[in-house]
């Protein structure tokens, strides 16, 4: 898996997180 695209589902999940937060 290419890191562009785990940080980016980092992120994407980070943002579920807040927002279900």
């Amino acid at each position: 898996m290419p890191k562009e695209e785990q940080q980016r589902t980092t992120e994407r999940a980070h943002a579920k997180c807040l927002s279900k937060c």
